[in-house]
């Protein structure tokens, strides 16, 4: 490609009619080297694919599911799901925490869950959302919580029939903070109503 002032090409008359500065799309962005990926959030957007998944939805590849069947000696449904979570953990397939009821259903455990609540835990969830972009400069924490902990205690809270044992945090030490803040953004009048786990 050739540069330079349009008089170097013969051109003698012509006038500019944009001063623009270019900046990269979404693709070129994307496609630029870089140690980590560029990670677009829309914090309703993850919320609703981590519901989903956790109602059942999603899909995972049918090797994984074999290869969790293979792996998995207890079925009882007190221990299945931290079973299936230390075997995915194994194979270095931690993405797939969430898509566990998928597992389970595709061995034929059925649902883990009913869907019903699904749609309230939505609009709770959205209203939540909202009064922590209103209110995170007043409060210790600068990020909202965790996503999976609040939709399962959301599922909870509206009556989702949990079937086997399902952990709301991988570490018991961060129930507490958790519970705090889930408790400050549930209740709309800013009262602490909703007890912990």
């Amino acid at each position: 490609m050739e540069h330079g002032e349009p008089d170097v090409y013969g051109v003698w008359k012509y006038f500019v009619r944009e001063d623009k500065t270019f900046v990269c799309d979404w693709r070129q962005i994307v496609d630029l080297e870089r140690e980590r990926p560029v990670h677009r959030y829309c914090r309703f957007e993850r919320f609703e694919a981590i519901l989903h998944h956790l109602c059942g939805g999603g899909w995972v590849a049918e090797e994984i599911v074999e290869e969790v069947m293979e792996q998995v000696e207890d079925w009882d449904e007190s221990r299945v799901w931290l079973n299936v979570q230390k075997c995915l953990r194994g194979m270095g397939m931690r993405r797939h925490y969430n898509r566990i009821p998928y597992i389970l259903g595709q061995m034929g455990l059925g649902e883990v869950m009913n869907r019903k609540p699904c749609g309230l835990v939505l609009e709770k969830f959205s209203q939540m959302s909202q009064k922590f972009d209103r209110i995170k400069h007043g409060l210790t924490r600068i990020y909202f919580p965790c996503l999976r902990y609040v939709a399962i205690r959301l599922l909870d809270m509206y009556g989702a029939d949990f079937r086997i044992f399902v952990p709301i945090v991988k570490t018991p030490c961060k129930v507490a903070v958790m519970s705090e803040i889930f408790n400050i953004l549930c209740d709309p009048y800013g009262n602490q109503v909703v007890t912990s786990k």
